[in-house]
C-alpha cells in the first residue's frame, strides 16, 4: 500500500521502504506481478470486511 506506484519499473520492480542498519541505509524494491497485486488486493479487501464487522458487533454490544 505504501510503496511508491508511480516509479514502478518497465520490470514491476516498485520502491518500498529504505533498511537502516549499521552497514548503512539500503533502498528496498519489490518486484510485483500480475499475481501478486491481485493478492495484495484480496487482502485489502478482506480487511477492510474485518473492519466492518468489527464496527457492526462494537455496535451491536454498545447499542444493547
Amino acid at each position: 500500500v505504501h510503496a511508491e506506484w508511480e516509479n514502478t519499473s518497465i520490470d514491476g520492480y516498485t520502491y518500498v521502504k529504505l533498511i537502516f542498519n549499521r552497514d548503512g541505509i539500503k533502498q528496498h524494491y519489490i518486484q510485483f506481478t500480475l499475481d501478486s497485486l491481485e493478492e495484495i488486493l484480496d487482502l485489502i479487501q478482506t480487511t477492510c470486511l474485518k473492519f466492518e464487522q468489527f464496527d457492526e458487533e462494537k455496535c451491536q454490544i454498545l447499542c444493547s
